[in-house]
């Protein structure tokens, strides 16, 4: 299996920039392979900050990213290959969300997530890892794995902060917050 480049959670890494400065408390990951599309959904952006310094760095990196047309800022190198890709901004009750829409022509090209097809069994995996705190209710956990069969749209929910200690809690503050200074 091979290194993961992009996280899910980490809005950074979908655009190569340095410094994962806003994160998801939660992602809802949905991959159609019949319309070869993926959809993550990001909610409940924060960041980390300990000082205005800081803060002033995460707000300079989310308007390359939300406004990532205007501002020209490129698709991190990893995601080259996916044919589209769009960024879009949600908001409402459930303070700022993100949508990540990306179509893809071939199953492997998904590797780069982090979920691997076997072809002869018409099936995609993805790791287990505990500390991601992974919910689906279209796939199993076999072992290792989460699997989730190849034939229809599957979805899975990463909420890798749950568990968070006090010290760092402490510097933890929603990206609605922060905008709102």
């Amino acid at each position: 299996m091979e290194q993961v480049n992009v996280l899910f959670f980490i809005l950074s890494t979908f655009f190569g920039l340095g410094n994962p400065s806003v994160l998801a408390d939660k992602t809802t990951v949905t991959i159609n392979p019949q319309a070869q599309r993926m959809e993550i959904t990001q909610e409940d952006l924060f960041t980390f900050s300990r000082s205005a310094e800081e803060a002033a760095l995460v707000l300079k990196q989310w308007e390359k990213i939300v406004n990532w047309e205007d501002n020209e800022t490129p698709w991190s190198t990893e995601l080259a290959a996916f044919p589209g890709k769009k960024l879009t901004l949600l908001s409402g009750e459930g303070g700022i969300r993100t949508r990540i829409t990306i179509s893809y022509t071939n199953p492997e090209d998904l590797e780069v997530f982090g979920i691997w097809y076997d072809a002869g069994k018409d099936r995609y995996s993805t790791n287990q890892v505990p500390q991601l705190n992974i919910k689906t209710e279209t796939g199993e956990l076999a072992g290792n794995y989460w699997r989730f069969n190849g034939e229809g749209a599957f979805s899975f929910v990463v909420e890798p902060f749950l568990q968070l200690p006090e010290k760092i809690l402490k510097t933890k503050i929603s990206v609605a917050e922060l905008l709102a200074e």
